[in-house]
């Protein structure tokens, strides 16, 4: 584990055993200082996140992201209206979202599928 960490929106550093104490990009700031002094010794900061900390949080978004989808057809569902075979496929299709991407690259640009017209 290196020193420091970049931060997740990738405009600075902290210390991750520090309490997480971020360093703000002042060279007023004797920590951002030592920073660059650091940096000019070689040393690479660690990632904000690794791999699976990403994909972890992109399925957390994609999932929040679907279930918005899946809640504007709902209405659909009801005893008093009939749902068409392509208001089911679509749905269908949103449910399996999670498990048709896996990959950050498709959690980061996820192919929604195209909701049928009102009916």
């Amino acid at each position: 584990m290196a020193r420091y960490k970049l931060n997740i929106n990738g405009d600075g550093v902290f210390y991750p055993d520090g309490g997480n104490l971020n360093i703000p990009e002042s060279m007023d700031n004797r920590h951002w200082i030592e920073y660059q002094e650091w940096l000019a010794e070689g040393n690479i900061p660690d990632p904000a996140e690794t791999d699976e900390e990403k994909k972890v949080r992109l399925l957390g978004q994609l999932r929040s992201q679907r279930q918005a989808r899946l809640t504007d057809t709902d209405f659909y569902g009801n005893s008093d209206v009939t749902m068409s075979e392509d208001m089911s496929t679509y749905r269908q299709a949103l449910r399996d979202m999670p498990t048709s991407h896996t990959t950050i690259s498709k959690l980061e640009s996820p192919t929604w599928p195209t909701k049928p017209a009102d009916e």
